[in-house]
């Protein structure tokens, strides 16, 4: 047999395989993507965009932190979490997940929900400095509410430190989601929320809510 056949034959077979495997990679690689396995298996009971579903009693995920989620995450994957209906229903899921051929690491999921969820995440995947609640309120809040959230009668800042925690946060809430009354004050603090965010220094409610509760209320500090 001519040995340059052999040899060609050999280059051809070689890519071939090289081709095949790429092929085969690249349909993996995709399959076992996380907005794939998150859409395909989380979010029914998670939500689209990690806020969690009451009715099927599951967790808001997108206000966890990146390493709660990685903790959370490999306990789930390393079936030691405690017994309980809901944690035997998350592994009954993950072993659904992993029988479809869709396996991820603990890490690589925790981040794929911080950065497309999670407001801090997402900034944080924009290039931006995470900003502690202290720094935020410091800088865009106490100038109208006081920098111990006294209020300020000449800006019609009303005080906060007289608010219950709860309070704080269904105001905060409503106000990020829109749920807040017509009126100048409700347009002043809309407009002030927007360039909060556009500064990068985008807040959950509870964080806020959190912070000025327990170092301006009263009745908390005692």
């Amino acid at each position: 047999m001519n040995p340059l056949h052999v040899t060609n034959t050999a280059k051809a077979v070689l890519v071939a395989v090289f081709v095949s495997g790429c092929a085969l990679s690249s349909a993996v690689a995709q399959v076992i993507s996380m907005e794939t396995i998150y859409q395909k298996t989380c979010a029914h009971c998670h939500g689209q965009k990690g806020e969690g579903v009451a009715e099927k009693k599951a967790p808001p995920l997108n206000t966890m932190r990146l390493n709660e989620l990685s903790f959370e995450l490999f306990n789930l994957t390393a079936t030691t979490q405690s017994s309980g209906s809901d944690h035997e229903i998350m592994e009954h899921n993950q072993r659904r997940i992993e029988e479809k051929g869709l396996r991820y690491h603990p890490d690589d999921m925790a981040r794929y929900i911080y950065t497309t969820f999670n407001p801090a995440g997402m900034l944080e995947a924009r290039g931006f400095r995470a900003y502690s609640t202290e720094e935020i309120y410091a800088d865009m809040c106490a100038k109208c509410h006081g920098d111990r959230a006294q209020g300020n009668l000449d800006k019609k800042g009303p005080p906060l430190n007289t608010y219950a925690l709860h309070e704080l946060e269904m105001e905060l809430l409503s106000l990020r989601e829109g749920f807040q009354s017509s009126g100048g004050h409700h347009e002043v603090m809309a407009d002030t929320l927007k360039r909060i965010e556009n500064r990068g220094m985008a807040y959950h409610p509870k964080d806020m809510a959190t912070y000025i509760y327990f170092h301006f209320n009263a009745k908390a500090t005692r």
